[in-house]
C-alpha cells in the first residue's frame, strides 16, 4: 500500500485506512460474522483490513511466506488459519524464490527490478501453492472478502483460483497501475467484477450484479478515469526508466 519511491510507516498506513473502514463496514453491514482470505497478510494488525473484521467476529485464512510474520500471525490472529506459503498459478506449484525487502512489506516472488520503492536484502526458497489448493484444504468456505497484496504477483494468485466457483463478495487487490495493458483490472472485469472504490494502491471490486450500495460515486468514477487510464502511461514510463537505470548499473558491476 506504500507509494512508489516512498516508504510509508505502518502506523501512518493504519491512520490512512480509517476513512475507508466505514465503507468496509457498509459493504458487510449484513455480515456480522463473515469469512475472509488474506493473501500476503504480513503484519497481524498494521495495514490489515481483515484484522478489523476479525475483531467483529469474522474468521478467515491468512497466507504469509515469511517465517517471522507467520509466527506473529499465528500468535495474534486466533480466529484465522495461517499458511506459511506463497500463492501462485498452477504452473508455479512447488518452490520459488522469495525476494525479501529491507522493509518486509515489499517481499515478493516478482523480479526486484519491478519495484523501485523497495531495497532487497536477501532471497530464500519458499513453498508455493494455489489459492484453490488452500481453500480446498479448508473445506471450500464461502468467501466474503478476498484481499491480495503480493507485491506484483496478484495476477498469478488469481490464476490459481477458480473465481467463478468461490465468487468472493468483495475483492481488494493491490494494483499500482503501472501496466499499460491493465491486466489485473481487465482480468477481474472479464470474470464478472466491477471496480467500485480505490484506496492508495488498492482496487476494490464486487460482482457486476451486486447493487447493495450506491457505489461508485461520481467522484470515484473520475478517480478511476485518472488512475487507470489518464495517468498510467506516465507511471509506466517512470518504471521503464527505473528498470533501464538498474540494468545499466548491473552491467557495470558484472
Amino acid at each position: 500500500m506504500a507509494r512508489q519511491h516512498e516508504i510509508i510507516p505502518p502506523h501512518e498506513i493504519t491512520r490512512m485506512m480509517e476513512p475507508t473502514l466505514a465503507r468496509l463496514r457498509d459493504l458487510f453491514v449484513d455480515r456480522p460474522q463473515g469469512f475472509f482470505v488474506d493473501v500476503g497478510a504480513n503484519d497481524p494488525h498494521e495495514g490489515s483490513w481483515t484484522w478489523h473484521l476479525e475483531q467483529r467476529g469474522w474468521k478467515g485464512i491468512l497466507v504469509e511466506p515469511l517465517p517471522q510474520r507467520y509466527e506473529e500471525l499465528r500468535e495474534n490472529r486466533p480466529n484465522s488459519r495461517v499458511f506459511q506459503v506463497a500463492c501462485g498459478s498452477p504452473g508455479q506449484r512447488g518452490e520459488a524464490v522469495l525476494h525479501i525487502g529491507k522493509d518486509d512489506r515489499f517481499s515478493s516472488l516478482a523480479d526486484p527490478i519491478n519495484n523501485p520503492a523497495a531495497v532487497f536484502e536477501r532471497s530464500v526458497s519458499v513453498p508455493v501453492r494455489t489459492l484453490d489448493d488452500i481453500l480446498e484444504e479448508c473445506g471450500n468456505p464461502a468467501v466474503d472478502l478476498l484481499c491480495l497484496d503480493t507485491e506484483g504477483t496478484e495476477l498469478d494468485v488469481l490464476n490459481g483460483c477458480d473465481i467463478e466457483r468461490h465468487r468472493p463478495r468483495v475483492i481488494v487487490i493491490e494494483d499500482t497501475v503501472h501496466d499499460l495493458l491493465l491486466r489485473k483490472h481487465r482480468w477481474l472485469k472479464a470474470h464478472g467484477y466491477r471496480l467500485v472504490y480505490r484506496t492508495t494502491h488498492d482496487g476494490w471490486y464486487v460482482p457486476r450484479d451486486y447493487r447493495a450500495l450506491d457505489i461508485p460515486t461520481v467522484r470515484d468514477r473520475l478517480e478511476f478515469l485518472r488512475k487507470y487510464y489518464l495517468g498510467t502511461p506516465l507511471r509506466w514510463a517512470k518504471l521503464w526508466r527505473h528498470r533501464r537505470r538498474l540494468r545499466r548499473s548491473q552491467r557495470r558491476t558484472t
